[in-house]
């Protein structure tokens, strides 16, 4: 999974400099996928993450092990959230490891 930011992360990046100010955010956001509650933190209209969001659809209802990649800040936790939320373990815990610790558990870093 890749994510590119394009010309939103250019302009999001431009204004990350400006003086923080106290604004209410709207209670809906136009950029959020549709698809019930199981795509809800997960924003964008691209047609890659159009096709991620295909393969979550597909992959979350089977017993299959899923391994998701990408770069830090891709969204990859949200995308295992979405798995988990459509798939028939919904009603278990959704579990994470903070990053490095099954590595420093297996081979002592």
């Amino acid at each position: 999974m890749r994510l590119n930011s394009g010309k939103r992360g250019k302009k999001l990046n431009s204004t990350a400099a400006q003086p923080l100010t106290d604004q209410r955010l709207p209670l809906e956001n136009p950029d959020a996928q549709t698809g019930g509650d199981n795509f809800e933190e997960i924003v964008g209209r691209s047609e890659t993450l159009q096709r991620v969001l295909q393969q979550v659809e597909t992959a979350a209802p089977t017993t299959a092990t899923v391994l998701i990649l990408g770069e830090t800040g891709t969204g990859k936790e949200l995308v295992a959230r979405a798995i988990h939320r459509m798939s028939s373990r919904r009603d278990r815990p959704f579990i994470t490891l903070p990053t490095g610790l099954l590595e420093s558990e297996l081979f002592g870093y």
